[in-house]
């Protein structure tokens, strides 16, 4: 899609700006100190004037119109949710991974990215085998097969299955 975004004019610098949440700034972990700072001239923009802004603002696409428009909009364009109890459920939210996955989703209508630890893509590199497509090896103890259901195709994978979570790929 083209990517729009909405924007509204800072009062301040009247440059088009989206209201995102890493522009909310608060202290101390205290919600009602939370205030929004322009991301093009670093004023405040006061939440009582979010109304008439969103009045004045503008869909912006983010790239060139292709034959899909695109709209997104996060939480902090409600009207009926202020900004400081959008901070106060992302400050009980990040207490569990779990919880602040379904905040990014729904609060900021963003993708949760993970974090986690993974090994070195060399390590792994290193590690693989080399075996006869179509042929079971004889560490295999058992054989899976997944199926992925597509418009005009089955595509199906048989995967054998050793010791300790090792597999192959037979077919």
């Amino acid at each position: 899609s083209d990517q729009r975004a909405f924007q509204i004019p800072c009062p301040h610098c009247k440059e088009f700006i989206k209201l995102e949440f890493k522009q909310l700034k608060w202290s101390d972990n205290d919600p009602s100190t939370t205030v929004f700072i322009c991301s093009s001239c670093d004023a405040i923009i006061e939440e009582r004037l979010k109304h008439s802004l969103m009045l004045k603002g503008k869909w912006i696409a983010g790239m060139p119109f292709k034959g899909h428009a695109g709209f997104a909009v996060n939480e902090l364009y409600s009207p009926w949710k202020k900004w400081a109890k959008i901070v106060e459920e992302f400050l009980e939210a990040k207490k569990n991974p779990m919880t602040l996955r379904t905040w990014v989703n729904t609060s900021m209508g963003e993708v949760f990215e993970e974090k986690g630890e993974a090994p070195e893509w060399e390590h792994l590199y290193a590690r693989r085998e080399e075996y006869e497509i179509n042929s079971i090896p004889s560490k295999v103890l058992f054989l899976t097969a997944g199926c992925d259901v597509q418009k005009d195709r089955l595509e199906i994978e048989i995967k054998g299955w050793a010791k300790f979570k090792c597999s192959y790929s037979i077919d």
